[in-house]
């Protein structure tokens, strides 16, 4: 026979053992998650440089070119979104989707 007392301990304590894991898991592996996603190199693109603006639908040698004019930093301190001057007019894009002369020659 199955003792109802013993049983509800034993879900208890499998409850509790399930929420010390997701705890732990949260705290410890995300935690280093958040650390490595922060560690990014800094854009080597500056102003008045010329740059290849990316384009998935287009191959590299069809890429618009352009010159970045201004660039826009965050509350961080880093560069996340470039104006860019293009012979179609000025184009405000993601600073990750520009290539710099010297990454692409």
């Amino acid at each position: 026979m199955i003792n109802s007392k013993r049983l509800n301990k034993r879900c208890a304590y499998k409850l509790k053992l399930r929420q010390d894991l997701r705890n732990r898991f949260r705290n410890e592996y995300l935690g280093i998650l958040k650390c490595y996603s922060k560690v990014k190199g800094e854009s080597s693109i500056k102003e008045g440089e010329l740059v290849l603006i990316s384009d998935s639908n287009n191959k590299r040698i069809n890429k618009p070119l352009g010159k970045v004019t201004k660039m826009y930093k965050r509350k961080d301190r880093r560069v996340r979104v470039v104006e860019v001057k293009t012979r179609f007019g000025n184009v405000e894009t993601n600073s990750e989707a520009l290539f710099a002369r010297s990454d692409y020659s």
